[in-house]
């Protein structure tokens, strides 16, 4: 019997010793509580900015507004580029043959004779661009001895066309031309001269400048 009461008295002394802690720390978690900072924290309500006036000023109008869609809308365009195309046509010179006619003469010298019926006034200038010259003439020797020779002669500067010289050797008639010659520039006085190897009569048919010329 007195194990079973002291058994008793152990347990409800336990109890009373749980429920006094338990009190303990439900005031201590009640102060904590009634103390917090943020029970005393004071409530700050919002008030109207300083610039909610300017914000309102700065507000657009329905007109603005308007002119800002137009602007969005209407697509911008590049800045046009004025070209101007040149174009230069290469077209190639084109060649011109032309004569001359000197006219005939004879003759029965063995040394250079002037045959003043063949004088001829020739200006370069009128002509171009003169890309080749030459001298033709038809000679003739009816008696066929001999050689028989014709050349162009300037007679302003006094001196024979360079390289005009043809011959005919035993022969009664044959068309001859030249190599190519050079004609003095400018107006000049020409003539043709021949002569015959054996004073035989020979003739000057026909003599004649070939001309090429460009345009």
């Amino acid at each position: 019997m007195k194990s079973e009461s002291y058994t008793h008295i152990v347990i409800t002394l336990l109890l009373f010793v749980i429920a006094g802690n338990l009190l303990i720390l439900d005031l201590k978690v009640f102060s904590q509580k009634t103390n917090s900072p943020l029970n005393n924290a004071i409530s700050i309500s919002p008030t109207s900015s300083p610039l909610s006036p300017i914000a309102d000023n700065l507000s657009c109008p329905q007109s603005c507004l308007t002119l800002i869609s137009q602007t969005a809308k209407t697509p911008t365009s590049a800045p046009s580029i004025n070209t101007t195309i040149i174009t230069t046509s290469s077209t190639e010179p084109t060649e011109r043959e032309l004569y001359i006619p000197l006219g005939s003469g004879a003759t029965a010298k063995s040394d250079w004779d002037d045959l003043t019926t063949t004088d001829t006034l020739i200006d370069t200038s009128k002509y171009g661009t003169i890309k080749e010259a030459y001298f033709n003439v038809i000679l003739k020797n009816p008696s066929k001895t001999g050689d028989a020779q014709a050349r162009l002669y300037n007679v302003t500067d006094k001196h024979p066309v360079w390289n005009s010289e043809v011959r005919m050797d035993s022969l009664s008639e044959k068309q001859l031309a030249s190599p190519k010659i050079s004609l003095d520039t400018g107006s000049k006085l020409y003539r043709v001269q021949a002569k015959s190897g054996l004073s035989a009569q020979i003739t000057i048919d026909n003599a004649k400048l070939r001309l090429i010329t460009l345009e």
